[in-house]
C-alpha cells in the first residue's frame, strides 16, 4: 500500500515540476557533442585523430631544437585550444544532459527526511 502512495507522489511531483521539454533540450545538448565524439562510418572521431597528432608535434618540439620551433609552439597551442574547446563543448552539454536527468530522477523517489533537508 505504502509504494502507492510513494508512486503517487512521485507522480505529483513529476506532472507539477517536469517539463518534458528538458528532455527534448538535453537530447539537443546530446547532438551537440555527437560530432566530436562519434564513429562516423567507423572511423576514429576527429578528435581522437588531432589528439594523436597533438602528441606528435608536441613529441617533436620537447625533444629536437629546430630554427622554427617558436611556429611549431603556436601551431601545438592552437590545435591543444581547439581540443579544449571541442571537449569544454562536450563537458557543458552532458552537464545539462545530467542535470535534467537528476532532475527527472529525483521527482520520482522516495524522499528521505535527509534528502529533503539538503
Amino acid at each position: 500500500m505504502e509504494k502507492e502512495k510513494v508512486a503517487s507522489k512521485g507522480l505529483q511531483r513529476l506532472r507539477a515540476k517536469f517539463e518534458t521539454s528538458e528532455i527534448l533540450d538535453a537530447l539537443h545538448c546530446f547532438d551537440k557533442i555527437r560530432p566530436i565524439i562519434s564513429d562516423h562510418d567507423f572511423r576514429p572521431p576527429k578528435t581522437r585523430e588531432n589528439l594523436l597528432k597533438l602528441h606528435s608535434m608536441a613529441m617533436e618540439l620537447v625533444n629536437y631544437q629546430s630554427a622554427d620551433e617558436e611556429e611549431k609552439l603556436k601551431k601545438v597551442l592552437k590545435l591543444a585550444n581547439d581540443i579544449h574547446i571541442k571537449v569544454y563543448t562536450c563537458l557543458k552539454n552532458l552537464m545539462k544532459v545530467k542535470v535534467t536527468l537528476e532532475k527527472l530522477y529525483g521527482l520520482g523517489r522516495k524522499r528521505t527526511k535527509k534528502a529533503a533537508d539538503v
